[in-house]
């Protein structure tokens, strides 16, 4: 099981993670075939191209935005969950997972959205209000 994004117990599994979205959004395309988020990379890429050819750019955010932080949270709290229930799941392996799962909130582009304003009749970066 890849630890870095079925369960990254450790600092430097989220620090691996971090670095590979942002190869993998950045970086060469040559560097994303051995990416260990390649499908993450592949739909981002693809909604890229759609967001460029329609012209709407916040499509790409809205997408980027869904997959990272609403997506890969749901995929980590559901595998993590499957892990607790199997029979060699010992009770402090057990305690510690849902004590991580605790902490997992995923977020979607919808639930930021209503605090963002964009004026999409001039090139600007969106401003985030409090």
């Amino acid at each position: 099981m890849c630890t870095i994004r079925q369960k990254p117990e450790k600092l430097i599994h989220c620090i691996v993670w971090a670095k590979a979205l942002f190869e993998g959004i950045y970086g060469p395309k040559e560097a994303v075939t051995q990416n260990i988020i390649e499908d993450i990379v592949e739909d981002l890429e693809k909604a890229r191209e759609n967001s460029a050819q329609s012209g709407n750019h916040l499509e790409f955010a809205q997408i980027l935005i869904d997959k990272v932080f609403g997506d890969e949270p749901e995929n980590l709290k559901k595998t993590i969950g499957e892990r607790i229930k199997m029979p060699d799941c010992d009770k402090d392996e057990k305690a510690s997972s849902e004590a991580f799962i605790s902490l997992i909130k995923p977020h979607y582009f919808k639930d930021l959205a209503p605090k963002m304003e964009i004026d999409s009749s001039k090139e600007q970066k969106p401003e985030i209000s409090n």
